[in-house]
């Protein structure tokens, strides 16, 4: 029945220093990125007081600074719609899983080399790359409600790959080497 569902739901909750309630799992998340990124749990947990927060569902994480090199624990955050990871330790082509309702990601200041590991980010409407290693032609999957794409700062040469981006409006390339 309904009330035993919200009784359930409840229990799965816990309340914050600030009063707000935030699901176990979410928390529990925030606790193993610290463990895994050798961070102290504190530094990650603050970062609550700051976020939005619905029904106890995280919405939105300013993550920045952290020196995060491994992200795999936000794959609980299911319900995030804006996600702030610049200025970290992220290297390579990160795999992200799939966040069906993040339209907000900042990646900007990291070592990201390849976008292809955000091809399960289907919802994303604004991306922010900048001040990171991704050289050549980045071949970017199709994202097709990005319509804010920022790779200013990198080693782009050409922009062929961008040809599957059919919803961009805004597109920042400055200080790229783009033949």
């Amino acid at each position: 029945d309904v009330q035993a569902l919200r009784e359930k739901i409840e229990a799965n909750k816990m309340t914050l220093p600030d009063g707000r309630e935030i699901f176990k799992h979410e928390h529990e998340a925030l606790q193993r990125l610290a463990r895994e990124n050798g961070i102290k749990e504190e530094d990650v947990l603050a970062r609550l007081t700051d976020a939005t927060i619905e029904g106890g569902q995280i919405k939105g994480i300013d993550l920045n600074n952290l020196r995060l090199s491994t992200i795999t624990p936000l794959e609980a955050l299911s319900g995030l719609v804006e996600l702030n990871l610049s200025e970290n330790a992220i290297i390579g082509d990160p795999q992200f899983p799939s966040f069906p309702k993040l339209q907000k990601l900042e990646l900007w200041g990291n070592e990201i080399t390849a976008v292809s590991g955000l091809a399960r980010l289907t919802a994303l409407t604004e991306l922010r790359l900048s001040r990171n290693a991704i050289q050549e032609d980045p071949q970017f999957p199709a994202l097709s409600k990005l319509q804010v794409l920022d790779l200013c700062e990198n080693k782009i040469t050409g922009v062929s790959g961008l040809s599957r981006l059919t919803s961009l409006t805004k597109l920042a390339l400055g200080y790229n080497s783009i033949q």
